[in-house]
């Protein structure tokens, strides 16, 4: 039987089934990219509802707590200009926005996109690393120092290449260490200890 939605989009049933937390070194995620997780996700990223944004946030932010990890900001995944007009808002900044509240830090815009990217759930492991190499610098309006501790935020993570990507940026511009926060992770696998020393990885950023 569905139930009506409450304030946030989200009816009590489904909130209490997005999923189990997925902790990895330097990565987090709500739960697999299944079952109810993967409506409201679509629900927020395609359809418009952006009331779900904080409560799922809101969740994000309590398992950063958990993990005890050092965040001086929070910086969304950009989209690209075309995207963003296209669609009307970034749904990661959206959720950037409401974890870094929760988290009692700023929300900054530290990246921008450069070029418009192929989906990447469209494309085969090998060739996502490819499709992103290059794709993002930092934004102009970013800090001439950037924080330290910095928590990227997106809403979905599929072989790690786009997270990867805007990590790789972030450090050489300055940022000591950057942590991943997603709502769901698709194909779950251990990271390989190597990666544990590096970063993030969930898989390890190409």
């Amino acid at each position: 039987q569905q139930r009506p939605p409450g304030g946030t989009g989200l009816c009590r049933h489904c909130a209490a089934r997005l999923g189990t937390a997925i902790h990895h070194p330097g990565m987090l995620a709500l739960g697999r990219y299944d079952g109810p997780l993967v409506g409201a996700i679509r629900a927020l990223k395609f359809k418009g509802v952006t009331r779900l944004a904080p409560a799922l946030a809101r969740e994000l932010a309590v398992q950063v707590r958990r993990r005890g990890w050092r965040v001086s900001a929070v910086c969304p995944v950009p989209l690209h200009p075309s995207r963003l007009r296209a669609r009307g808002y970034n749904q990661a900044g959206l959720l950037a926005d409401a974890v870094a509240a929760g988290l009692g830090v700023p929300s900054l815009p530290l990246l921008i996109r450069r070029g418009v990217t192929g989906q990447q759930a469209r494309l085969s492991t090998s060739l996502r690393a490819a499709n992103t190499n290059g794709a993002f610098g930092i934004s102009p309006k970013a800090p001439r120092i950037l924080p330290r501790h910095v928590l990227l935020v997106d809403d979905v993570l599929t072989t790690g290449a786009t997270l990867g990507a805007c990590r790789r940026e972030l450090l050489a511009a300055g940022c000591e260490s950057v942590h991943y926060a997603v709502l769901a992770a698709a194909s779950p696998r251990p990271a390989p200890a190597a990666a544990e020393q590096d970063g993030p990885g969930y898989p390890a950023p190409a």
